[in-house]
């Protein structure tokens, strides 16, 4: 599972409905919602040296096939 910012489309969807404590993410290629906690569970970590550069502060976006669609 991908989680990701949305467009504030969904998340007023989710208010509307009366929903909270809960953030759209992105799974399987779709959206869906997860609870807010998720962000916080589990270990992190990027690996700075595969996906930036470090010298020009910025992403490495070339062998893009099979990494995540945000780069952390």
């Amino acid at each position: 599972m991908r989680i990701g910012i949305l467009t504030g489309g969904g998340v007023v969807q989710q208010l509307l409905q009366g929903h909270s404590g809960r953030m759209v993410a992105l799974q399987s290629g779709q959206y869906t919602t997860v609870p807010i906690e998720t962000c916080i569970q589990g270990v992190k970590r990027v690996d700075v040296d595969e996906l930036y550069d470090a010298e020009e502060y910025r992403p490495k976006v070339r062998h893009v096939l099979g990494k995540p669609m945000f780069l952390y």
